[in-house]
């Protein structure tokens, strides 16, 4: 994990020429919503089904139907959520035992990070946060 995260690979930025970074954060949120062209539409691509919902404070789940009654499984091939996906087996529930990281694994997180890294939402952010505190920010050079 350390391989991949504290020695990051260099990525291109592909900065907007137009975007006003002076904005409050408030507006830099939405604008950071309205950027992520990669999340799923409850519309198109799946259906959930709540039945009669839970509290917080329930401890057993008293719905008899799953969740989500259809996913539209072509979403689970974008980059980021293949990449995410490929992650759900890398880690151990099991507490009080060290975890072994294999190439694999490291080059699993690496690929998510990048994936992660190369839509619209991070671009903005980064280039929000680097104006924002030039110095505390490394620039994508």
């Amino acid at each position: 994990f350390e391989m991949c995260c504290l020695k990051p690979k260099h990525l291109e930025l592909k900065l907007e020429e137009s975007v006003d970074l002076g904005m409050d954060i408030s507006a830099a949120v939405q604008h950071l919503w309205n950027l992520d062209d990669n999340r799923l539409d409850p519309e198109a691509d799946y259906t959930m089904n709540v039945q009669s919902g839970k509290k917080p404070f329930w401890k057993e789940d008293g719905a008899n139907d799953p969740l989500f009654s259809a996913v539209d499984r072509a979403c689970f091939q974008r980059p980021t959520y293949a990449a995410f996906i490929a992650l759900l087996h890398n880690y151990s529930a099991e507490t009080g035992v060290a975890e072994v990281v294999s190439d694999a694994e490291r080059s699993e997180v690496s690929t998510f990070l990048n994936a992660v890294m190369e839509t619209k939402p991070m671009q903005f952010c980064h280039q929000y946060c680097r104006a924002k505190d030039p110095d505390g920010v490394p620039s994508s050079s």
